[in-house]
């Protein structure tokens, strides 16, 4: 929650931000209605895009889910885009999901935050 926190308020000084997020390689989805951990990530997705729209901030969020190749959100070209433009890329985790990896090291400023 910290990070969206964070990229809630660099949206409110008047920064483009997007929240990403992915999938890892492994059951990393919760879903509070069944108290499973798994792959299926339908209960975030419409958790985030909820959210995203109570704040003002539609379509300004991409998941990528790793188990099966699809982006949702944001579009993998519309990411790319905006990496390709982007002054500096966040990464709350200092982790490299594997969907972006490849667009996020052509980005010569970053800052990795592991908290």
């Amino acid at each position: 929650m910290a990070s969206f926190t964070i990229c809630f308020r660099i949206k409110k000084i008047g920064h483009d931000v997007i929240f990403l997020e992915d999938s890892d390689d492994y059951a990393t989805c919760y879903n509070p209605l069944t108290n499973e951990m798994n792959t299926n990530p339908s209960y975030g997705l419409r958790f985030i895009d909820k959210t995203f729209k109570k704040l003002n901030l539609n379509n300004l969020w991409a998941y990528y889910d790793a188990h099966t190749n699809q982006w949702f959100g944001k579009t993998k070209a519309e990411m790319f885009d905006f990496f390709a433009s982007a002054d500096v890329l966040m990464n709350f985790r200092a982790a490299e999901p594997r969907g972006i990896k490849r667009a996020s090291a052509d980005l010569t400023r970053s800052v990795r935050l592991d908290f």
